[in-house]
């Protein structure tokens, strides 16, 4: 008797929509993925809302201050999702009969 654990079953938090792109959360580890990254887009747009108000003199200092962390996080929450779906990225039209 082996009893050996399969360590190359992949961990899935998120599914294929059935329409369009993308995913969608499908366990507890997704939906905190899912907020965690809202909450961070939400926090950077109010530091920059802030930044702006005080600090800022020109647009590039805005999109510095907003677009970078915005890519970084959006780009991390996609590297996210790829490594934690079900299937790959791609437009669906619903289930093939």
């Amino acid at each position: 008797m082996n009893n050996e654990v399969d360590t190359t079953k992949k961990i899935i938090w998120f599914k294929a929509k059935k329409y369009g792109a993308g995913w969608k959360p499908v366990t507890w580890q997704g939906w905190v993925a899912t907020i965690a990254y809202v909450l961070l887009i939400y926090i950077d747009t109010l530091d920059t809302i802030k930044f702006d108000q005080i600090v800022s003199h020109s647009n590039s200092d805005t999109v510095i201050h907003f677009l970078i962390p915005f890519f970084l996080i959006t780009f991390l929450f996609l590297g996210l999702t790829e490594a934690t779906c079900s299937e790959t990225f791609k437009w669906r039209w619903g289930s093939k009969k």
